[in-house]
Formats: structure tokens, sequence, C-alpha cells
């Protein structure tokens, strides 16, 4: 009897902190080595913790990665969840748009762009990649657009799609030159005036019913 609820007793509960060292250690070891040398193993001792207690958080490599797209889309605010409250369009977009710039200037942001475009022999990389981060950002935007809609701020033929043209009009040509090497590094006035021709570009085309 004692034995049968011993065994129905729950595991100990996984540490927060322990979870939060693994990412931490999987992103520097991803970013440093490219993904197929940040084995488990490694993870695991860069983290101080063992293999086991790598793989009670997270079943493979792949949720790693997931894990360290989305925290970083976290702490820059680029999730569902972190919809502004702000229902004027242009105050919403514009408090968007310098998220998005800021994530995008994130050195570890476009170092991890650099490791994908090395692993494209790996389609399920690039696709764990895409989904937890641009696919993301994109639903993101699209639920703000939704929303912007149902307060009569903005009219939209397709949200998603809307959202793609706006992420393009964010990223305008600088980060195609952070990945070749040559950082682009905005003063604030910089990024306020590149945030406010994002979104006077964005709404223009919205006005034309061309998003």
């Amino acid at each position: 009897m004692i034995s049968a609820l011993l065994s129905k007793r729950p595991g100990r509960p996984k540490s927060p902190e322990k979870r939060a060292a693994i990412v931490t250690a999987a992103g520097e070891l991803i970013l440093q080595a490219g993904f197929q040398h940040a084995t488990m193993d490694a993870v695991a001792a860069e983290a101080g913790v063992s293999k086991q207690t790598v793989y009670s958080h997270f079943g493979s490599k792949d949720e790693l990665l997931r894990a360290c797209v989305n925290n970083k889309m976290r702490d820059h605010q680029v999730l569902p969840d972190d919809l502004p409250v702000a229902t004027d369009a242009r105050t919403a977009l514009t408090e968007v748009a310098a998220r998005m710039v800021e994530l995008l200037q994130d050195p570890e942001v476009i170092a991890m762009m650099r490791v994908m475009i090395g692993e494209l022999g790996q389609p399920d990389i690039s696709r764990t990649f895409l989904a937890e981060g641009p696919d993301q950002a994109v639903e993101f935007i699209a639920e703000l657009l939704l929303k912007l809609e149902r307060h009569g701020e903005i009219t939209v033929q397709d949200a998603r799609d809307a959202a793609q043209v706006f992420t393009a009009l964010v990223r305008g040509h600088f980060v195609l030159r952070a990945l070749l090497g040559d950082p682009v590094d905005m003063s604030a006035d910089e990024r306020r005036r590149h945030v406010t021709a994002t979104v006077d570009r964005f709404m223009k085309l919205c006005e034309a019913g061309l998003c």
C-alpha cells in the first residue's frame, strides 16, 4: 500500500532558475558554435547541470531553440500577450515599430539570423526559427491590426498580409546590412525618424486600400 502511494507521488518541481540557466547556455553555445555543435551534453556542462536535468526541461534541441528564440521575442515584447494598450492606430503602430527596431538591432538576434542562414541544409531548424521568430512577429502585428480595425482605426484587406508589409517596412535596409557585417547602430533620433516614416507609409498604404 505504502509503495503504491509512493509510486504516485509527483516528481520534484522543475527549477525556474535551472531552466533559465539552460536556455542561456543553449543560446550562447548556438551563437558561438552553431546549432549542430550545441549538443545537449555541451549545454548541460555550460549550464552547470546534469544532462538528465536538461532533458527534464527540454525534450530535444528543437525545444531548446524554440525557448531561446521565444525568450528574445519576450524580452522585446513582440508576442501576442504584449499588444499595446493604445487603440489609436498611429500610437499603437509607432510603439510596435519601435520595439521591432530594437529587436532587429539586437546583436544576438543578428547573430542568430546568421547561424540560421548557415543551417539552410537543415530545413527543420529553419522552420523552428521562422515559427518562433519572424512568423510569430507577423501574427502579433496581425492581431494588433485586427484590434485596431475593430476600433474603427484602420482598414486592412488581409491582416496577415498587411502585417508582413508592416514588418518589411520596419526592416528597411538596415537588417540586410547588419547580416552582411555592417552593423547599423541608429541613434535615438534616427530610430525615431525611421519608425515615424514606417508608420506614415503603412497608414498611407492602408488608406489607399493597398494593405
